[in-house]
């Protein structure tokens, strides 16, 4: 394994016309080909991000310094970012979080449910041996379990960190806005498009918002969709539940609202007065992200309010300029992914990357395994019970 060493830093660097105070710890990374070592600073610079970003083509917005700023008001986690200097001036970026301490230390870039992260590059490229030198301080660094969750969205498809578990394969679907609103509409199948003009015929009314006022309507849905889930995977109704309040608190969402702002927007389609679908948006620079979606599938689905709910927030992402726009994250082949193929999306299949001390990810599998079989073997008993 590659060793790194940490030493004491001061001073400054020169990022594009502005000067950064570093003022953190420089970790001294040998090249895992040979040669000179690189420095990797952290903290973060904010400025050295923002440059990077900036030559990053289809940025999302949970790549940029105000996605740090909502983890930080709404988790435990706290910024751990880092700054590889290289030669010829070039430099990456890693955003990151971590939390607890020593051996224990897990890093996330980002956490589960918290969108993309990943390398990004001051030129705007990230190439094999950018990620084989993050990926030997990655694995070098101490703690328990490191988290890469890169973009699926950069024109060049780099291959895996060297050394990293791959975990299983993900599958984003994603519109091309360019051709305006009329080429995005003929790109809808026929179906989408009676499903757009049934939900207008049948009255689906839908409200837009940009305040935050509509998250608790939201955060009823994704209550009853968590039950849904939970039940079509086998598992107790209450697990459902108690999934909700643990990975959907109110205090998320409403802690992205403060910070994002106006970026945020949450659509919601009611029929007859009950709310029957929500989404919620995020809009970036040029890239608009379906960032959380729920809905009340007896009425949601009759009334075909999630096509009318895509619709509008598409062509608003086209007059916000947006070239973009992600329909989240499917499973693979499942109803869903072919839903929103429907709407002329395009697959983007990816992968996340964990560098472990511990098969973390593997016994938490096995947990889940061992905790799925005793409720069925409870559920096996009630029933006998009963009869």
């Amino acid at each position: 394994m590659t060793e790194a060493r940490i030493e004491g830093s001061r001073g400054g660097r020169t990022v594009g016309d502005e000067e950064v105070a570093v003022g953190g710890t420089r970790v001294v990374v040998p090249s895992p080909h040979g040669g000179s070592a690189r420095a990797a600073v952290s903290p973060l610079p904010e400025a050295a991000w923002r440059e990077a970003l900036s030559r990053t083509e289809h940025p999302v917005l949970t790549q940029t310094p105000r996605w740090l700023r909502c983890l930080e008001s709404a988790t435990s986690w706290r910024g751990s970012g880092r700054l590889y200097e290289l030669s010829g001036g070039r430099f990456l970026v890693l955003p990151m979080v971590s939390r607890g301490a020593g051996p224990f230390r897990l890093s996330a870039s980002w956490p589960h449910g918290w969108g993309y992260g990943g390398v990004l590059a001051s030129d705007g490229v990230v190439t094999p041996a950018d990620l084989a030198l993050v990926g030997a301080d990655l694995a070098a660094t101490p703690g328990l379990r490191t988290t890469v969750v890169p973009s699926p969205f950069a024109p060049q498809r780099v291959p895996a960190f060297p050394g990293a578990k791959a975990e299983h394969h993900h599958l984003t679907q994603v519109l091309d806005l360019s051709g305006g609103t009329g080429a995005v509409w003929r790109g809808y199948s026929s179906n989408v498009r009676r499903s757009v003009k049934r939900a207008e015929r049948e009255g689906v009314e839908v409200h837009r918002d940009a305040t935050g006022g509509a998250l608790p309507e939201f955060a009823h849905l994704y209550r009853l969709s968590a039950v849904r889930w939970a039940r079509n995977a086998g598992r107790p109704a209450a697990l459902g539940r108690l999934q909700a309040r643990l990975q959907e608190p109110p205090r998320l969402l409403e802690a992205v609202s403060r910070v994002v702002g106006e970026d945020l927007v949450t659509w919601t389609a009611y029929v007859g007065g009950r709310a029957a679908a929500s989404v919620v948006i995020l809009h970036g620079d040029g890239h608009s992200l379906m960032w959380r979606g729920a809905q009340d599938q007896q009425l949601a689905g009759r009334t075909h309010a999630n096509a009318l709910l895509h619709h509008l927030a598409i062509e608003e992402a086209v007059a916000r300029g947006s070239r973009l726009y992600s329909f989240g994250e499917s499973d693979p082949g499942s109803s869903l992914a072919e839903y929103k193929a429907k709407f002329g999306s395009v697959d983007h299949t990816w992968s996340a990357y964990s560098f472990e001390r511990l098969p973390v990810s593997t016994g938490g599998a096995a947990a889940l395994r061992a905790y799925r079989s005793a409720s069925a073997l409870a559920g096996r008993g009630r029933g006998k019970g009963r009869r």
